[in-house]
């Protein structure tokens, strides 16, 4: 009768400890989930970030050309430089064919 006493506080000791553990495993893979989620969470908002300066820049792109002509970094057009390269040229603007040497 003693032994059978004693047989049955282990088995709720027992049982006791492995919920225990088993309640502060799941509240510590619970920590690691929640860390990962902020990560991602940050990832995510600077994404969006990104996105949405891209919408805006896409939305008004003259608002870039204004930006850029107020930095004043002395950018070019480049149709007009490819032009006047190719009228520097020895044999001139494109489209016209010279005779070959002989």
């Amino acid at each position: 009768m003693i032994f059978g006493r004693y047989f049955i506080l282990l088995i709720l000791a027992t049982t006791f400890a492995v919920a225990a553990v088993a309640q502060q495993a799941r509240a510590i893979h619970l920590g690691y989930r929640v860390e990962r989620l902020k990560a991602e969470r940050e990832d995510l908002v600077e994404r969006k970030r990104e996105l949405r300066c891209d919408i805006g820049a896409l939305s008004r792109p003259a608002r870039i050309v204004d930006e850029i002509g107020r930095l004043d970094v002395g950018l070019l057009d480049p149709v007009a430089l490819t032009q006047a390269f190719a009228n520097e040229r020895p044999g001139g603007p494109p489209g016209e064919r010279r005779a070959p040497a002989r």
